[in-house]
């Protein structure tokens, strides 16, 4: 399975909606990778260090709960956090069936990653620097909280991710960057999993290559957890490069 945007800890988030399909689908599952901004601290109500706890926290139980499934944790640009990215440096070492990497995941013709990536000429050190930079912003007012959920009760953010990426612009873009990393369909590359658009796509075909997209568990997006036949490769390709 793919899951990616649940924003859990943000109070815009409609993730915990979903937690028995989570875990319905880890228990029926060997691969199961979580692509990013699962938890958001940019907007979480709640200081980091807590917030970060209760993240690694909520990570331990859903890996210990199926011990046959293998987990992958993929970091986004509301979830890139040094305090959390601590924590998961610990859960990796404690943790036999968790792993996790900065930028993406390449298992057989299948790419997972965040999708935080549409700019142009994207790094991995540029990346870094604008999750970064993002995550160096002041603490949100309260006021802008009661804003962000107001705008969201008035249903104002649902064509946005309609109107900012539209569905072949975000095709051409990923692959675009897929191929400067060496990891397009001339590497063997047949389907693409992301995140970050909030919007659903699912089998979009674009120059032989399909992408699939579950949403965002945002309150008034469509989300889903997107599930894929799993490939046995020679070994795991992963990598620190976006």
């Amino acid at each position: 399975c793919f899951v990616s945007d649940l924003h859990l800890l943000a109070s815009r988030s409609s993730g915990a909606r979903y937690y028995d399909d989570l875990h319905n689908a880890a228990a029926q599952s060997c691969v199961f990778v979580l692509g990013g901004d699962i938890f958001d601290f940019h907007w979480a109500d709640t200081p980091i260090d807590y917030a970060a706890w209760e993240a690694a926290h909520w990570l331990r139980d859903l890996a210990h709960a199926y011990p046959r499934c293998q987990f992958h944790y993929l970091l986004g640009n509301h979830d890139h956090n040094d305090v959390f990215i601590e924590r998961l440096v610990d859960l990796d070492r404690q943790v036999p069936n968790l792993t996790w990497d900065h930028h993406y995941l390449r298992l057989g013709s299948k790419i997972f990653l965040h999708g935080d990536v549409l700019g142009r000429n994207v790094t991995a050190e540029t990346l870094t620097a604008e999750r970064t930079r993002l995550h160096h912003h002041r603490v949100r007012e309260v006021w802008e909280h009661q804003f962000y959920d107001l705008a969201v009760s008035a249903g104002l953010h649902k064509p946005v991710p309609f109107v900012v990426h539209p569905t072949r612009i975000v095709a051409r873009k990923l692959l675009r960057h897929l191929r400067r990393i060496g990891h397009g369909p001339e590497a063997g590359v047949r389907d693409v999993y992301f995140g970050h658009i909030h919007r659903v796509i699912t089998n979009y075909t674009y120059r032989g290559v399909r992408f699939h997209s579950g949403g965002a568990a945002i309150r008034g997006l469509q989300f889903r957890i997107l599930q894929f036949p799993v490939e046995l490769p020679d070994r795991r390709q992963s990598d620190t490069q976006p």
